[in-house]
């Protein structure tokens, strides 16, 4: 009985973490990648997609802010969203960022594409989230008006092949194989 609480418990952990709400960091609106293997390919430009993925209750804004590590750019003016409203705060990469759609959005949204130039060709980098100055966390605001955390779900990686981000806990698994012992 006992092992049968404690796997019950580990699957409603792990369904909770599942309908998690995520920001991720992708190259194109069709979430097909998160890095960019050679960017001399591409003539050194890259484009990063952000986007959020809110949980039943929907998202209408998305609080969080960027660090790129390795390397060094050029970013162009970032495309937001047509359904992004005046005004945005702060900038994307490298920087705090808040920002609004006009409309509540049920399904992954992109909120801006940033178009960079890669200045040191070869080396590689890495964009991850991060939480807003003076924030306990990266947030999203339900279509609710709560505030809830929004979990990273990618790095962006540039010259390099990279993992994305676990949602889930190594121990995690380790406390549930525990039980099968």
């Amino acid at each position: 009985m006992k092992k049968a609480l404690l796997l019950g418990a580990a699957l409603m952990l792990i369904a909770g973490v599942v309908s998690a709400q995520h920001i991720g960091l992708y190259t194109d609106e069709a979430r097909s990648s998160w890095y960019v293997e050679d960017a001399a390919a591409q003539g050194n430009i890259v484009t990063v997609y952000v986007f959020g993925n809110p949980t039943a209750d929907g998202m209408r804004c998305i609080e969080f802010s960027s660090t790129v590590t390795g390397g060094s750019y050029m970013a162009f003016t970032p495309v937001w969203h047509p359904d992004v409203v005046e005004p945005q705060m702060g900038t994307f990469p490298d920087a705090n960022l808040a920002a609004c759609w006009g409309s509540c959005h049920y399904d992954y949204t992109w909120v801006l594409k940033s178009t960079l130039m890669i200045t040191s060709p070869g080396a590689e980098m890495t964009i991850t989230i991060g939480l807003f100055t003076g924030s306990p966390y990266p947030k999203l605001l339900t279509c609710t008006y709560v505030e809830i955390e929004a979990y990273p779900e990618t790095h962006y990686c540039i010259n390099y092949i990279c993992d994305p981000i676990n949602a889930v806990e190594e121990s995690t698994w380790g406390a549930i194989k525990n039980l099968y012992e």
